[in-house]
Order: C-alpha cells, then structure tokens, then sequence
C-alpha cells in the first residue's frame, strides 16, 4: 500500500499558466496523482510580473471549481490553494497580499533564471519580515545553489566512497536561506532526470544531506507526470 503523500507544487489549475491547459488535462493530473499515493495537492500557478498576473482571489476561486469536478468525477484529492512567487524585483509589491499554501504561511517562491544571489536573498528577507515562511521551490535547479562538486562528500556519493556528513549540501548560500527561515522543496521531476543528469545528481545529494523539507511534482502535463511519477514511486517521503 502507497503511503500517503503530499504534493506541495503542481500546477494543476486549467488555463491559468503554463500547467494544465483544460479541464481534461487537470482532471487527468488529478487522477495520476491520487494513484500515485497522494492525498492533497497545492494547487501553485506561476506568478511572474508581465506574464502571469494571476491575482490569488483567481486562484481560490478556481482551486473551489476544480475541487467540485474532483468530487463530481470521483477522485479523492483535496486542492489547496498556492502561488509560485518569482524572487525578483516585483516580489516585494506581491508581497502586499500573498497567497501562501493552504492554510499555512508557507510562500512557494523560486529563483528566476540566472537570478542574482544578493536580490534573492533580500527578498526571502523581505518574507520573513512580513510573517511567512518561504518555501524554497526545487532549489537543485538554481545553479548558485549546486554543490562544489570538488568536495569529497559530494563524489563519494556517487562514487560508491560513502557520504561524508557537513554543511547544508556543502555550500554556504544555502545555509545563508536556511538561516535567514528558508525551508525547501525537492522536485520529484529532478530524481527521475526529467531536468538532466546534473540536477539529478544534486537532488540525490541534497536528499542525502537532509536538505528537503518537502517534495513536490511541480506537473504542468499529464504525459510527463505520469512518467516522472512511474520514476518516482520507489521514493521515500
């Protein structure tokens, strides 16, 4: 029997953002997830300043149209509402009136592409400041997160030497966010290397060091979620 899980990053919602593009898409989604052992789901559509503006009163609204479909077709899932918050210069004014996870203070927020260290942690700043908790969305992929690879730690884990205990994944940035109240979230995407062989290996390391605070599907597609999932089921936790 699949233990129950829980997903805190998938962008489920139907034409909202680059996720599920219909309602059939969504419900599909659903139905693969709640195979897969999962009990709730954190619906989390993009929110980037230009592209996605999707307002969080939007979301509720439309986590309630979905849950009632779920219902209506069966598919034992509880939705909760989220947002995925771009850490650049817009966040502070998102910060005005935020959607955290569910009922929680938890604030899924991720690293924009080539994002500069300095702003990203100002920002986790500014979050804290404000009361919540940031979630740190699949931090293997942001590469001013990446491990030294040079350290013995990190390639005896993949060389069969055994895994030498340190820092938090070896690399003072992350534990700069983690002091600051970062918490972090695994991509299951990332241990099945739907994103490359690199990111997978950090996922593995930082797994391994204890990183992760929570793992999500971070699904935009029901034909990649269900292989990352077929990749996946063996993973604990």
């Amino acid at each position: 029997m699949l233990p129950e899980r829980i997903d805190y990053h998938c962008h489920l919602l139907p034409g909202i953002d680059d996720g599920a593009r219909n309602l059939e898409e969504a419900l599909a989604m659903a139905r693969l997830l709640a195979a897969a052992g999962f009990v709730s789901v954190h619906c989390t559509p993009h929110r980037i300043r230009g592209l996605y503006d999707t307002a969080p009163e939007m979301v509720r609204s439309r986590v309630a149209e979905l849950q009632s479909e779920l219902t209506r077709g069966g598919i034992e899932l509880q939705l909760r509402a989220g947002m995925e918050y771009y850490l650049d210069e817009y966040f502070p004014a998102a910060l005005e009136d935020p959607l955290p996870l569910g009922d929680s203070r938890l604030l899924l927020v991720e690293a924009p592409p080539n994002a500069h260290p300095l702003m990203v942690q100002e920002n986790i700043f500014l979050a804290v400041r404000k009361g919540f908790v940031p979630l740190f969305a699949h931090p293997e992929r942001v590469s001013f997160l990446a491990p030294d690879e040079k350290r013995r730690g990190f390639l005896g884990l993949f060389k069969g030497q055994g895994f030498a205990a340190h820092s938090i994944a070896g690399n003072s940035r992350l534990e700069t966010l983690r002091q600051q109240g970062c918490r972090f979230q695994g991509n299951l995407g990332s241990f099945a290397g739907y994103y490359g062989r690199d990111v997978q290996r950090r996922a593995k390391f930082f797994q391994q060091t204890g990183l992760y605070d929570c793992f999500g599907s971070d699904g935009h597609r029901p034909e990649p979620l269900t292989w990352i999932l077929d990749k996946t089921k063996d993973l604990i936790f």
